[in-house]
């Protein structure tokens, strides 16, 4: 057989599906976005094509393939849209269909369409086959295939020996990590578990090998490394293209870590399973069908690097937990072995091999819509917005391109336009959760929350995991509670997450305020510690002192050595006239950071305001040590305790602004 498939090039992924079916014997095309090489495959590079539209007619026009097979439905693949070449096979990627809410509108619709006109679609988690279903697949047509790890290179009777004297890691545990650098991956998560592991297993190398890279992320980690000093314990080994290589990364590793917030089925769990690798993962849906928290492996929060490090320290201390885990999941990768589901996905292929293969004709209405879809996706609204029309124009009923223009209506603020083709698609196909939050979203920009509720709650009877109209309903309730409507506009998404708690917060619903916060960080993946400190901030800016002191008090809970809540917490403290308590917290800064001036000048201001005036002194004399004089209200605050007018003066001359100190001189002149 002929078979095309169309992918993005990075990544082992499409190397390894491209040369299984090469070495089967059939005439293998690869339709691709890099320059790059593969045994026995013939690559199109869309990136030396001046448009990739026509590139990718020509492309298949010369290969003529028996089978059209996109791997994901990201760019390259969704260029397919104006080919309708049949057969099809599709095979989404965790971020096609499960980062929902990372989505576009456009990206949602593109992915609606290529599912619904796709003749088969494979998906390698029984998660993926039911979202998949949810957005408009045949689930007659809808098969799990698992491409899992290709048991001929990846077993644990590997010799590593060479490896680890190489690698001069002899008397060194292992912690391994073969997911790309990006923010999905939450790297930074087992970098800031480093350091409490080494508290309890010094002797640890953290080993982390990569596909793909986002570069800002990379400096990001690397600056993180330095400012947690954990830098000897760290070793970068970027990107291995030979499977029999990264398959030794796994023997020689006592604990592999995959805590991804979104994903699929992850290859890479399934080869250290097949290793033999005492598995950590993330807890989300797909993970969940391979590991069973305590039985075959540990599950934690994606965001919690507290858990993960406890999870890695008891991996690394107890090798008979290890042993279990191994046990158990050797026998389970079997059932994921690479080569027989590739002969599975083989009998699909033949199953659907048709004698003269050919893109059918597409109506114009078809054509205007994909080309709108098109350059909706290339953030080109006016392009995209000229083709909607045009598709309705020439289909009046085309539900998708009436929502569509009303989202790119409602983008330009044009929101009576977007309420009437909102209502168009809805009224055309009421079985589209996204038409009905649409249109809530629009009603609420212009305060009429009855309305706008009234939609969010039809969007969640289609589809209950609408996380749009989830917490614009959530939202609506508390307002509701509190007697607050913010001027009725929400404004949903990722910088609104704080809404709903903050609102409780002002109603002094503490407890209300952190079981919100606990859904929000399990729903979306937040770091617990980073939430709380930037919500707490964020109280504390908008003189929220209560609640922002009791936000403090919750992140010491989760970790008692977080410098910079002990701090915000004694700010908070001190604000409330909380003098002793905010002493406490400063002393237990300064413990952490004895140089601290901040928190010596905190802590100076705290115990002259209790009358301490000794210790209010040194600490004052101290910062003055610390800052080499250049903190002026060190030398006011001296000046104020001692009574010494030349400590007024270092004050201003410092700072010629400083009104207090002004005061003081002008009313004391002449006395001594």
């Amino acid at each position: 057989m002929k078979i095309c498939y169309i992918s993005p090039g990075r990544g082992t992924h499409i190397r390894r599906l491209t040369e299984w079916f090469a070495k089967r014997g059939h005439d293998i095309y690869l339709i691709t976005d890099s320059d790059i090489s593969i045994k026995d495959v013939r690559i199109y590079n869309l990136t030396q094509s001046n448009s990739d539209i026509e590139g990718i007619r020509y492309a298949i026009d010369e290969i003529k393939p028996d089978i059209l097979h996109l791997q994901t439905l990201l760019y390259p693949s969704y260029l397919s849209l104006f080919l309708s070449f049949k057969p099809t096979v599709v095979t989404p990627w965790n971020g096609d269909v499960l980062w929902d809410a990372e989505t576009s509108p456009a990206h949602k619709m593109m992915v609606r369409f290529i599912l619904k006109n796709a003749d088969l679609i494979t998906c390698n988690s029984r998660e993926m086959v039911n979202t998949c279903i949810l957005l408009g697949a045949d689930p007659n047509r809808t098969y799990l295939i698992q491409d899992g790890a290709d048991l001929r290179y990846f077993h644990p009777r590997i010799e590593v020996e060479d490896l680890r004297r190489d690698l001069s890691l002899n008397g060194y545990k292992i912690v391994l990590s073969t997911r790309s650098l990006g923010e999905n991956y939450n790297i930074d998560i087992i970098i800031k578990s480093i350091p409490l592991v080494l508290k309890k297993v010094p002797h640890v190398k953290f080993i982390f090998i990569w596909e793909q890279e986002d570069t800002g992320y990379k400096c990001r980690l690397n600056k993180l490394i330095q400012e947690l000093h954990v830098e000897d314990n760290i070793l970068f080994v970027g990107s291995i293209k030979d499977y029999r290589t990264v398959a030794k990364y796994y023997v020689l590793s006592d604990v592999f870590i995959s805590i991804s917030s979104y994903d699929s089925k992850p290859t890479s769990l399934l080869e250290a399973m097949a290793c033999g690798t005492p598995p950590i993962v993330g807890d989300i849906p797909a993970v969940r069908e391979w590991i069973e928290d305590k039985r075959n492996g540990y599950i934690v929060h994606p965001r919690d690097p507290y858990k993960l490090s406890q999870a890695t320290i008891r991996l690394l201390n107890s090798s008979s937990i290890g042993k279990k885990f191994t046990k158990e999941n050797l026998d389970l990768a079997k059932k994921a072995d690479f080569s027989k589901n590739m002969e599975g996905m083989e009998r699909l292929y033949l199953s659907l091999s048709n004698p003269s293969p050919k893109p059918h004709k597409v109506p114009k209405s078809t054509f205007y819509y994909l080309y709108g879809l098109y350059w909706d996706l290339e953030d080109d609204l006016k392009k995209a917005a000229y083709y909607y029309r045009k598709a309705i124009q020439t289909k009046p009923n085309l539900s998708e391109a009436h929502y569509l223009l009303g989202v790119s209506y409602r983008k330009q603020g044009r929101i009576r336009q977007a309420i009437y083709e909102g209502e168009k698609a809805a009224g055309l196909d009421e079985g589209i959760s996204e038409y009905f939050s649409f249109l809530g979203t629009v009603y609420d920009k212009m305060g009429r929350v009855g309305e706008s509720t009234k939609f969010f709650k039809r969007a969640l009877s289609i589809d209950p995991k609408n996380i749009e109209a989830t917490y614009y309903l959530k939202a609506y309730k508390i307002m509701g509670l509190v007697n607050y409507i913010n001027n009725g506009y929400v404004n949903f998404g990722p910088n609104e997450v704080y809404l709903v708690p903050k609102i409780l917060v002002e109603k002094g619903f503490f407890n209300e305020a952190f079981k919100e916060i606990e859904d929000i960080i399990n729903s979306f993946f937040y770091e617990p510690e980073d939430f709380y400190f930037e919500f707490g901030i964020l109280l504390l800016n908008e003189n929220l002192i209560k609640g922002a002191a009791e936000t403090f008090k919750r992140l010491i809970s989760i970790n008692q050595n977080h410098i910079k809540a002990h701090f915000n917490l004694g700010v908070c403290l001190e604000n409330l006239g909380l003098f002793k308590d905010a002493i406490k917290s400063f002393q237990k800064v300064i413990e952490f950071e004895p140089d601290n001036a901040l928190a010596h000048y905190n802590l100076g201001s705290c115990f002259e305001k209790e009358g301490r005036l000794k210790e209010a002194e040194r600490e004052f004399s101290q910062v003055i040590s610390l800052t080499k004089g250049l903190l002026s209200g060190a030398y006011y605050h001296l000046g104020i305790i001692k009574h010494e007018k030349e400590l007024f003066k270092k004050c201003l001359k410092i700072n010629p602004t400083h009104k207090m100190a002004k005061r003081f001189l002008e009313v004391n002149e002449g006395n001594t």
